[in-house]
């Protein structure tokens, strides 16, 4: 079921509608607020639109290096659990 949830980014405020918990609507807005402040500091001058596009793409940058780092964790629990069944499996 939908919630609307109320968020102020930038000191505006949108309404949402999501399927996910008003609380977790409320912290992603949050860390978007946060993201787009500090870009702000490094560049007061960037027009709203540059703002955005420059925070969205700071977002998709960690977004992408977690992955990879997700992606390079399941290969080290892969490569330790087959080198425990192997284990496991000359014991017998």
């Amino acid at each position: 079921m939908k919630e609307k949830v109320t968020v102020r980014i930038l000191d505006q405020e949108y309404q949402l509608l999501s399927e996910e918990t008003g609380e977790h609507v409320k912290k992603v807005a949050d860390f978007v607020d946060r993201k787009l402040r500090e870009i702000r500091e490094q560049g007061p001058s960037l027009s709203e639109k540059k703002l955005a596009i420059l925070a969205a793409f700071h977002i998709a940058s960690d977004y992408f290096q977690l992955l990879e780092k997700h992606e390079a964790l399941l290969e080290i629990i892969r490569s330790r659990t087959e080198a425990m069944l192997r284990r496991i499996g000359s014991n017998t």
